[in-house]
């Protein structure tokens, strides 16, 4: 008999961790769509975009302090414990890649699991397959972001998306292309003989309002494509 309870119980416990890994509130949905998930109002909520990073939340009024991490790029909310302004909050996501998700927020007690969304392309194809953006200068207002991010979208739809890296020399300008107010360069990183992390901040100076790196762990040989975006 006592072995049998122990059996029920270890089968028990399988099956509370397998719903616990099971219970994350996984969202699938295009640029420009919407979401609805819950938040807790007795705990802390997580908000996570696979392969981006959350830049910041939009709405007009809200019952939850939005913390965003700088390491991870994700958001917590934590709610504030006055009074429900509304069964359900509405508002935007904005990501560094560019894309903006509206989301339908409902208040529960109690714990929530982690919200991971996953963005999926057009045509079911990434747009951008490492989307980032490096460390604000000072000044640098959300106006700003939303255009550079706008410009390094187009030219990797138009320029990069589909082609592969040309040869050359690590660094190497391929193409400038110029629009109102900005230039953006192609450029060319390259590993050398030994595996390579390009980070977004080698590329950042004067005048330098966005870096995008295709990929920024290289092979040993390997090259990708990077754009940097100045304005005039």
């Amino acid at each position: 008999m006592t072995k049998a309870l122990v059996i029920a119980g270890i089968i028990a416990l399988v099956v509370l961790l397998g719903t616990t890994v099971d219970a994350a509130q996984n969202l699938t949905v295009e640029p420009d769509g919407t979401i609805s998930f819950e938040a807790s109002t007795t705990g802390v909520t997580r908000l996570s975009i696979k392969g981006d990073r959350i830049r910041r939340l939009i709405n007009t009024a809200t019952d939850f302090e939005m913390t965003n991490d700088a390491e991870t790029g994700d958001v917590f909310l934590r709610y504030l414990g006055a009074e429900l302004l509304d069964p359900q909050e509405t508002g935007f996501i904005v990501s560094e890649a560019g894309v903006t998700i509206g989301y339908v927020l409902s208040p529960v007690e109690g714990t929530v699991e982690t919200v991971v969304i996953s963005v999926e392309g057009e045509d079911g194809e990434a747009l951008l397959d490492n989307p980032s953006r490096g460390p604000d200068p000072i000044g640098f207002s959300d106006d700003i972001a939303e255009f550079a991010t706008a410009i390094v979208r187009d030219v990797a739809r138009s320029h990069v998306l589909g082609r592969s890296v040309p040869g050359g020399r690590d660094g190497r300008v391929v193409r400038r292309i110029s629009g109102q107010g900005w230039t953006a360069s192609l450029r060319v990183a390259v590993a050398g003989q030994s595996p390579r992390l390009v980070r977004e901040q080698e590329f950042y100076g004067a005048g330098v309002l966005a870096v995008w790196v295709q990929k920024t762990g290289l092979a040993a040989g390997e090259r990708t494509w990077v754009i940097v975006v100045e304005g005039n």
